[in-house]
């Protein structure tokens, strides 16, 4: 249900269904979120805007009492921390930045796949220095971009999938040991994987049920092969060619476009195949919920040797850590966070505290570092569908 209100009623907690203005008007990423932290009321009132549209069926009513909004003294909460629960600056300050890249990133990609759908030529120039920055930036921090490019809405898979295929390719091949120009190579070839996409029919891309044999045939046109005229101008690497070729080919051989299998295969090849696999299973698509890190990793396991490389995917699962940056896990208390940060002991991550369970409501957002709340645990990974939390809108 909406309902207009005076900015002067805004309280954390609510969830913002219009701002009243242009995008251009206001200082915040999305036009539609939840409203998650103190400053965001202040910079609402800065950009001198006197109303805004609520959803009170996603946030809080300006009629329900505050006194359970915060995380601390949530009353329904079986436990509450032994101390309050403070922001750390330093991951603020890398989940800003990451966002802000995410952001800038996921739209290049939506220019080259414009592009190339109006007939135009890959812009290497644009494709080649976002890349580069999201090397940087894994290079220094190779958790917190991975786990915000992987949360996305359903709107916006198939650019910002592009965008998340490079974030965990690129952290993947620094993980085994690639040279920094492969590293390049590769992700470039990452952020490119999907160009094919961009001459698919939009009706079979965003098709909200199963595709019917047809459609199917049509969809995995969108796998190209090193030979694809889309390519011609781009230059690409020979690595960067194995991505954008092998990531629907499988060892069984019974992948696509070709066919190809065991030793046909390159390593990055087999990466490219794991990585593109994983970010479709733990996002939001038009046909289904997305699946909790941990459950879509159990499952690529059980798809060893035939679908997936085994050795590849073991490392890759070491890669992530027991609860990847972007995870959604309940904790003892009833709260839910998102792991922001894999924190200094692998099973008591940092954690972004946003809802609670046991009173079914969203809480003020708070910084939560498990390893400093010793009566606090993660009881288990859950999926954001579980309690109908749309996680893009508070990273």
């Amino acid at each position: 249900m909406l309902k207009k209100i005076s900015t002067n009623q805004l309280k954390l907690g609510m969830f913002i269904h219009e701002l009243h203005c242009s995008w251009m008007d206001h200082p915040f990423m999305r036009n539609q979120f939840v409203l998650s932290e103190a400053n965001d009321i202040v910079k609402v009132k800065k950009a001198g805007i006197k109303q805004i549209t609520i959803d009170i069926s996603k946030g809080l009513d300006v009629d329900k009492p505050d006194s359970t909004s915060t995380v601390v003294t949530a009353r329904t909460s079986t436990a509450k921390p032994d101390k309050k629960i403070t922001s750390n600056p330093d991951i603020d300050h890398r989940l800003q930045s990451s966002k802000k890249l995410v952001a800038k990133a996921s739209q290049i990609a939506k220019k080259i796949l414009g592009d190339v759908s109006a007939g135009h030529e890959v812009d290497m120039e644009a494709t080649e220095s976002t890349v580069s920055q999201i090397t940087q930036m894994i290079d220094k921090d190779p958790h917190t971009l991975v786990g915000v490019s992987r949360i996305k809405t359903k709107d916006e898979y198939t650019f910002m999938h592009c965008v998340s295929v490079c974030a965990l390719m690129t952290a993947f091949a620094q993980y085994l040991g690639y040279s920094k120009e492969e590293i390049d190579e590769i992700s470039t070839g990452a952020l490119l994987h999907d160009i094919g996409k961009a001459l698919t029919p939009l009706e079979i891309l965003n098709k909200p049920g199963k595709l019917t044999d047809e459609e199917f045939v049509i969809m995995k046109q969108h796998a190209v092969t090193r030979e694809t005229k889309l390519l011609d101008n781009c230059g690409l690497s020979e690595k960067a060619l194995d991505v954008v070729s092998m990531h629907h080919e499988r060892p069984d051989g019974k992948g696509y476009p070709l066919g190809l299998k065991g030793d046909e295969l390159t390593e990055v090849g087999k990466m490219s195949a794991i990585v593109d696999i994983y970010d479709a299973l733990t996002s939001v698509r038009v046909y289904k919920s997305a699946w909790e890190p941990s459950e879509a990793l159990k499952n690529m396991l059980s798809w060893c040797p035939h679908q997936l490389d085994t050795a590849l995917t073991q490392k890759f699962i070491k890669m992530l850590g027991v609860y990847p940056v972007g995870s959604l896990v309940l904790l003892k208390s009833g709260l839910v966070g998102i792991v922001i940060e894999p924190g200094e002991k692998m099973l008591r991550p940092v954690l972004k505290i946003i809802y609670n369970a046991n009173g079914r409501h969203y809480v003020e957002v708070k910084q939560m570092d498990l390893s400093k709340y010793p009566k606090e645990s993660i009881k288990q990974p859950i999926s954001p569908s579980s309690y109908k939390i749309e996680m893009a809108k508070f990273i």
